[in-house]
């Protein structure tokens, strides 16, 4: 990537789009602990509110309703580190706690994911063996109830894509692609295809308002611009512009964002 460079007088920018699909999966499903874990927790204390942590990381959040994780996370929880209690450490350095369950954390990362992309037990457990994982399939089932009991709209909103599909043989996503999955494959299709539909249109606002910048390549959620460097503090103002013109466009109840980062090769923009 440091053999990409920019031009002369220019500046690469990547513009990418901040938590793509947990902004469409929240605002389609109104699920109130996966709008937590991802938006309403940030910068909030985490707490247990019955058996689960309320904390914005989905996959800690998991990891505490998990067969295989549940008593791991609540001993963390109940650590203190030098005096201070995991909620305050949580707030100064929550990589720092991350860090500490690494392993547990990266195996309930993978296994939510595979629940989002259409797996079942048996496919999660051959899954987690591929990865170097053990995970029994008795374990399996009891993580599978556990993750759509906690996510119960995620859960609600997955099983109805996957119904219209059975009845229709296909869906339309917000942005008006026709998607023909497989029943149990819909809810990443669409998911995916909408975080696909958003970096669209946000391009046709964001070339709109900055004709001056050339367009690259957009790589899923992700755009590589050059500009010249003159204009590059125009391009960081129009960026935020097109930004806020989608949501006024959309009008979704969790707001799109994008992130922004100059440099001049890929690496540094990257």
């Amino acid at each position: 990537m440091r053999c990409i460079v920019f031009d002369s007088g220019t500046t690469g920018v990547s513009i990418d789009l901040s938590s793509g699909e947990p902004t469409v999966t929240s605002h389609f499903s109104q699920d109130k602990n996966y709008k937590y874990a991802c938006f309403d927790g940030v910068g909030q204390k985490p707490f247990y509110q019955g058996n689960t942590l309320m904390i914005d990381d989905i996959y800690l959040m998991t990891m505490s309703r998990s067969p295989v994780g549940k008593e791991k996370m609540l001993e963390l929880f109940n650590t203190t580190f030098k005096g201070v209690s995991f909620q305050e450490q949580w707030l100064v350095d929550s990589d720092m706690l991350k860090g500490i369950v690494k392993p547990e954390r990266n195996l309930h990362k993978m296994l939510a994911l595979a629940l989002g992309y259409g797996m079942g037990p048996k496919k999660m457990v051959k899954q987690c063996y591929d990865k170097g994982h053990t995970l029994s399939f008795k374990h399996a089932k009891e993580f599978y109830n556990e993750y759509w009991d906690l996510f119960e709209s995620v859960r609600k909103l997955e099983r109805g894509l996957a119904r219209r599909v059975k009845e229709r043989g296909w869906i339309v996503n917000p942005f008006g692609y026709r998607l023909v999955p497989e029943p149990h494959k819909a809810f990443n299709y669409f998911i995916q295809s909408s975080v696909s539909g958003i970096m669209h249109l946000y391009g046709l606002y964001l070339f709109e308002l900055a004709p001056y910048a050339k367009f690259i390549t957009c790589i899923h959620d992700e755009f590589l611009v050059q500009v010249p460097d003159d204009y590059l503090d125009q391009f960081r103002i129009d960026s935020a512009a097109a930004t806020q013109k989608l949501n006024d466009k959309i009008k979704w109840t969790v707001n799109i964002r994008t992130g922004f980062q100059a440099g001049k090769d890929w690496y540094e923009a990257k």
